[in-house]
C-alpha cells in the first residue's frame, strides 16, 4: 500500500502544501503508516504508527463510514467509552451515524476541529479489489490556514487521490 500511494502522496503534498496522512485499518482502529510533512512553518504533525479510533479525524470518519453497518455499529455502541478529543468531537450515536451517512454520500469526511481544536482537514476511504475501505488518505493543516474554501478545494483532491490508488489496489469501481 505504501508503495502504491507514495507517488499520489507525493503530489498531493506538492499541490496543497499542507500534511497528507496514509492510514491503515486495523479492526476498529486506523494506523498511521506513512505522512508527507507539510511545507509550512506551522503543520500538523503526527507519529507513524500512531493508531486511533474510528469515531474522530478525518480518515477515522472515512472509513468508519464505509464499513458494513454491522461494523459501525459495534463502534457507535462504543461510542461513551471512546476519548472525546475536543468539544466537537461526536460521541452521540446518532449524530455520529447522520455524519457517517453524510461522508458516505459526499465520498469523504470533513474533520473541523474534531480530533485536534486546532486542525482542520479532509479524508477519503481507499478500498481494496473486494471493494473493502481497508485504508484512507488525508490532507489537512493548521485552522487559521485551511479556511471552508480550501477545504472544498482538498475535498476534490483527496477524492481524485483515495480513487486512484484504490484503482492501482484492484478496486473496480
Amino acid at each position: 500500500l505504501s508503495d502504491i500511494a507514495a507517488p499520489f502522496l507525493d503530489e498531493l503534498a506538492t499541490t496543497t502544501r499542507e500534511t497528507v496522512h496514509l492510514f491503515v485499518r486495523a479492526g476498529d482502529l486506523a494506523v498511521c503508516i506513512d505522512r508527507r510533512d507539510s511545507a509550512h512553518q506551522v503543520k500538523l504533525t503526527s507519529v507513524l504508527g500512531m493508531s486511533v479510533p474510528l469515531h474522530a479525524g478525518a480518515v477515522p470518519k472515512a472509513i468508519l463510514a464505509h464499513l458494513p453497518s454491522a461494523q459501525q455499529q459495534q463502534v457507535l455502541e462504543q461510542l461513551p467509552s471512546l476519548p472525546r478529543y475536543t468539544h466537537k468531537t461526536l460521541l452521540e450515536p446518532e449524530a455520529l451515524g447522520l455524519e457517517l451517512a453524510r461522508i458516505r454520500a459526499q465520498g469523504f469526511s470533513v474533520s473541523d476541529e474534531d480530533y485536534d481544536a486546532s486542525a482542520r482537514g479532509v479524508g477519503a476511504p481507499i478500498f481494496d479489489h473486494r471493494g473493502e475501505a481497508v485504508a484512507g488518505v488525508s490532507v489537512g493543516g493548521p485552522s487559521f490556514r485551511v479556511g471552508d474554501e480550501v477545504l472544498t478545494a482538498f475535498s476534490q483532491l483527496i477524492t481524485q487521490v483515495s480513487r486512484g490508488i484504490s484503482q492501482r489496489l484492484g478496486y473496480p469501481g
